[in-house]
């Protein structure tokens, strides 16, 4: 993919490449962030095919846009940083340390999540997140110690007991992943992501590591990998097609790359998270933190990002949640707005009554208000 847009820029002690181009055989927008010349982040916004062939200059110009977001994303993510520096408020740091995270920015997550669990210890999320950003990092030996730490301290869910298996898994301690499995598995029977790590963990442990490219994947891991694929919360397109192609690439007993992919595959799914609570999350602080007010096409890209997830997960209580929090900012613009449009209307006429009314009642709760609002939304 050749890119159409190409900006560099420094923060601080980093410098970051922006490439942003279309991919014409998948009808993509591709966006990547370099460090270094090290791929950090890629973005993917898709295009309709119709779109695509009838109106090239359409789509040119929503490449811009991907790439003009990426740059303000990034430029963001400092401003928060730096103002993040004197809060302590443990859900902040948790939402910012997500963020980073899913943007590879691995040392600075480790920072956020560690805040957070200094000022919310029982906050098991923070933990698992913790714990992620050293398996991302093959830090496999703190991985374990900050599972543990959750474990002793009580919190024996099903997912920690997940985390730790695959941790143990790549330590090659087959028993002790076995071990663990099984004990998720006691406590939630319909847990895909348990099964596949207790094949992946029966296969790996029976292999000669000199011949471990040769042999053939045992029918359970592709059944659970079939699993995963009708998992609901792995119904999107990223992960549909990426296990397709591993289940295609498995027909060939001659494909050598088989086993890096599954270990891939399990490390990318135990570090996974939700990519529309991402985009909340960022939305959120970029509302609370950034270096402006969100005008009202942010507003309306986040609200269709989150309506979206609503229609296809509709009992998921978070993005219900989620949802109600952007109409909050957006009532509180559209408050603003209507204010500037009265106080225009009185100065047009100052002699129109029903305008100078509305706007003195206006301005008695104007800071009731939006006092109200900023305590809501800020928990």
């Amino acid at each position: 993919m050749k890119p159409q847009f190409k900006d560099e820029i420094a923060l601080e002690n980093h410098r970051f490449l922006i490439l942003t181009g279309l991919n014409k055989q998948k009808h993509q927008v591709v966006c990547e962030v370099q460090e270094k010349g090290r791929p950090l982040y890629r973005k993917y916004a898709s295009l309709p095919v119709e779109y695509y062939q009838s109106d090239e200059d359409f789509w040119n110009e929503n490449t811009r846009k991907v790439h003009e977001r990426m740059k303000d994303e990034i430029q963001t993510f400092f401003i928060i940083e730096n103002k993040l520096k004197n809060v302590n408020n443990y859900l902040y740091h948790f939402r910012f340390g997500r963020i980073l995270l899913s943007y590879n920015f691995i040392d600075e997550a480790i920072g956020h999540f560690k805040v957070t669990i200094e000022n919310k210890p029982d906050f098991v999320k923070a933990h698992r997140k913790l714990a992620a950003c050293y398996l991302k990092k093959k830090d496999f030996s703190e991985a374990k110690y900050v599972l543990h730490q959750a474990l002793n301290s009580g919190h024996t869910f099903p997912d920690i007991y997940n985390d730790l298996a695959v941790t143990y898994t790549f330590m090659k301690e087959y028993k002790k992943a076995k071990d663990m499995l099984q004990k998720a598995l006691q406590k939630k029977n319909n847990f895909p992501e348990a099964d596949f790590n207790l094949g992946l963990v029966l296969f790996f442990s029976s292999l000669d590591e000199k011949q471990e490219d040769k042999i053939a994947i045992p029918v359970r891991v592709i059944r659970a990998l079939k699993d995963l694929k009708n998992a609901f919360h792995l119904n999107n397109k990223y992960w549909q097609n990426h296990i397709d192609d591993i289940l295609e690439r498995i027909k060939d007993i001659n494909d050598d790359s088989i086993i890096a992919l599954l270990r891939d595959l399990q490390l990318k799914i135990t570090t996974r998270d939700d990519q529309a609570s991402l985009e909340f999350d960022y939305f959120f602080l970029k509302f609370m933190f950034g270096r402006r007010s969100l005008n009202d096409d942010e507003l309306e890209y986040y609200e269709h990002v989150i309506s979206d997830e609503v229609q296809l997960k509709n009992h998921y209580a978070d993005y219900w949640n989620d949802l109600g929090v952007i109409h909050l900012i957006q009532s509180r613009n559209y408050f603003l707005k209507a204010l500037e449009e009265i106080e225009e209307a009185t100065e047009l006429n100052p002699q129109f009554t029903e305008a100078q009314e509305t706007l003195e009642k206006i301005r008695r709760i104007k800071g009731g208000f939006l006092i109200l609002l900023r305590a809501l939304l800020k928990g």
